[in-house]
């Protein structure tokens, strides 16, 4: 059966499924453990579909933390949001050096890209100096640097393997697209768009821009938490159907529990809860050393209570909302019950 879900437009506003999307979807749940169909059967059938070329194309990209969802970027440029072919198409038409910007979704400027690429920069040694890049991810990098075209050519040629059957996979939940497609569209009503995307995250956004367009995807397979993409005109809001219904075990709220019981963390939660800061700040606020601020950032990061964003080479934080409601309403139907 053909995917012909419905496309909801509001004067700036869009709702819809994206093929592409959920591609991209599937890629990331082959490469990434969190993602929570990485053992489904699914997507073990889709895996088996690609051959040993694909497969180091999934190595390498599985070495990058955006595993894969960074092709979500090309959707600004080329807004092909059905057609694999033309995606992939506009994909190769870019040069090189476009291809790493976008990719690493503009987090390396195009003149330090040139820069690298001419080995006027030693790609080491920038990493070591922009301490918000992974050093873990120096052989992707390397790869993304130094054989763009192989790795261009092989997302392009396991996107479209994966074409037909993610589509008639689609088909398939053809009335959970269109019931997340309703809600969304009667909350749009009488919200914002901004605000609605701020509830859908949990968190106030840092970067806002004057945004000509707002597109809302509910997505199947993107089962990594709702994800937010921007360029200066247009945001891409990400929000995973509710496929798998997260029940908390005692155990799981006791950590919750434990994670945020010291007074340190409690304060930061406090703070954290209606704007966003950096570590620094955060420091000062609390009048501690940065390094003891990062060690209580990534307890609260390990049990889902924080939200990251980066502007240049700044990580900014702030309280996961939605998170915090659903550990407190956990621990309440686990007592009552």
């Amino acid at each position: 059966m053909e995917n012909k879900l419905p496309i909801i437009y509001n004067t700036n506003i869009e709702c819809r499924t994206s093929l592409i999307v959920e591609i991209i979807g599937v890629i990331n749940a082959i490469i990434c453990e969190k993602n929570k169909f990485h053992n489904h059967e699914s997507i073990i059938t889709f895996k088996n579909l690609l051959h040993e070329d694909d497969m180091k194309i999934i190595n390498i990209l599985n070495q990058s933390h955006f595993k894969g969802r960074s092709l979500t970027e090309f959707l600004f440029v080329n807004e092909h949001y059905e057609s694999p072919d033309l995606f992939c198409e506009h994909i190769k038409s870019i040069n090189e050096e476009d291809f790493i910007y976008l990719f690493y979704s503009e987090m390396i400027s195009k003149e330090e890209i040139k820069e690298i690429r001419n080995h006027k920069l030693d790609l080491r040694e920038y990493i070591k100096k922009h301490k918000w890049i992974n050093e873990k991810e120096f052989e992707f990098l390397d790869d993304l640097f130094f054989k763009t075209q192989l790795l261009r050519d092989g997302c392009c040629e396991i996107i479209k393997k994966l074409s037909e059957v993610v589509k008639e996979s689609m088909s398939k939940y053809y009335s959970l697209y269109h019931e997340s497609l309703k809600e969304m569209d009667e909350k749009i009503k009488f919200n914002s768009p901004l605000n609605f995307a701020q509830e859908i995250m949990g968190k106030t956004f840092q970067r806002v821009y004057d945004f000509r367009k707002y597109i809302f995807i509910p997505s199947y397979y993107m089962q990594l938490g709702p994800a937010r993409y921007f360029s200066t005109s247009t945001q891409i809001l990400i929000k995973p159907l509710e496929v798998f219904k997260e029940e908390f075990a005692g155990e799981e709220i006791s950590k919750a529990l434990k994670v945020m019981s010291d007074p340190t963390r409690i304060e930061l939660i406090k703070i954290i809860s209606n704007n966003s800061y950096y570590g620094k700040e955060l420091a000062d606020k609390l009048n501690v050393k940065t390094p003891t601020i990062s060690h209580h950032l990534e307890s609260l990061k390990s049990v889902g209570l924080l939200h990251e964003e980066k502007i240049k080479n700044i990580r900014y934080v702030s309280l996961n909302k939605k998170r915090y409601s659903e550990i407190l309403k956990a621990l309440n139907q686990f007592i009552v019950k």
